[in-house]
Formats: structure tokens, sequence, C-alpha cells
């Protein structure tokens, strides 16, 4: 390795780099990636560079809510606000290195929210069949994006049912409160 000479040296196994290896290295690029897990390598990916990045103005929809959805998001820079309802309080603020999209990313359903850059952003964009293309060619690269999805998910979840146990304590005490301020009547 030391008469070795790489394009692009990428640090880490989140998902922005497992996938942002896997393009560059397609693109032609010699792409030296650090990490303690032999995901990468082979022949590289199918998947075009320039064509998986979109810009975003500020304000300007990524997708609506009800929209058919085969796209996940990875947030390259900006931000974007993922909201239930145009012109309402946004339920997620997303930055650098995030990811969205990917409920219909995984099952091809329709949106659930509306996602809007909140300011001038670039995406890079995974496509579900050129990701499940990808996938048969390079099958730990595929299983490393999935794991990233997976564990993305998983904090999400977590933090929802912290949201909702929270949110359940309040509903009890309050009950309680009505109940018990009732009887003393």
């Amino acid at each position: 390795m030391e008469n070795e000479s790489y394009d692009v040296i990428v640090c880490g196994t989140g998902l922005t780099e497992c996938i942002l290896s896997g393009l560059l290295s397609q693109e032609g690029k010699r792409v030296l990636h650090i990490d303690e897990n032999e995901y990468y390598g082979g022949e590289g990916a199918s998947l075009n560079l320039t064509a998986l990045w979109k810009l975003f103005r500020p304000g300007e929809k990524v997708f609506g809510k009800d929209d058919a959805g085969n796209d996940a998001y990875v947030v390259m820079r900006g931000q974007i606000e993922i909201v239930l309802e145009e012109n309402t309080a946004p339920i997620a603020t997303l930055g650098q290195g995030q990811v969205f999209g990917e409920l219909s990313f995984l099952d091809g359903g329709k949106r659930g929210a509306l996602a809007i850059a909140k300011q001038a952003s670039i995406l890079l964009v995974m496509q579900r069949p050129q990701f499940f293309e990808l996938t048969q060619r390079e099958p730990n690269l595929g299983l490393a994006v999935m794991r990233n999805i997976a564990l993305e998910l998983t904090v999400r979840l977590r933090r929802t049912n912290a949201a909702l146990s929270t949110k359940k304590t309040a509903n009890a005490a309050q009950l309680r409160g009505e109940i018990i301020e009732g009887s003393s009547r």
C-alpha cells in the first residue's frame, strides 16, 4: 500500500460513506476506504454518480405526501424539513449525513409526509431498482447500506417509543388529577 496512490480516501462505515465509496469507484476513482470491515472492493457499482446528486432551493419540495416513492435520500449539504401537512411545524429537521425517504425506498409504498428543503441542499438519491441491481453484484455493500438503514430506523423507533411513553405518562397523570379533582367535589 505504501506505493499506491488514491484519488479519494473515505473513512467510516456510515450509510453515506458506504454509498460514496462504491459510487466513486464506479466513476473510475481510486478509493481507499478505511474501515475494519471488508465490505468494500470488487468491481464497483453500476450507479452513475452525477445522476444521483440533486440540488434543491430553499422551500423546494423534495417529495409530497402520498407521492409514489422508490428513492431514499442522504443529505450531503443543507437541511430538509419533514412535515405532515403543508404550512405546519416540522416533525423533523435533517442535516448532513442523515437519511430520509427510506420507508418508501424499502417497501415501494406512498410517502407519509412531505420533505421540503429548509435551505439550499444537495441530496444523494438512492433509487430502489438501481440499488437492488447493485446488491446483486456487491452484496457486502448492499448489506452495509441496509444495516445502516436498519440502525437509523431503530433509533427513530426508540425515540418515538420514548415520546409516546412520556405522553402516555403525562396523560395518565392528567387523568388521575381530573379523577381526584372530580371526587373532591
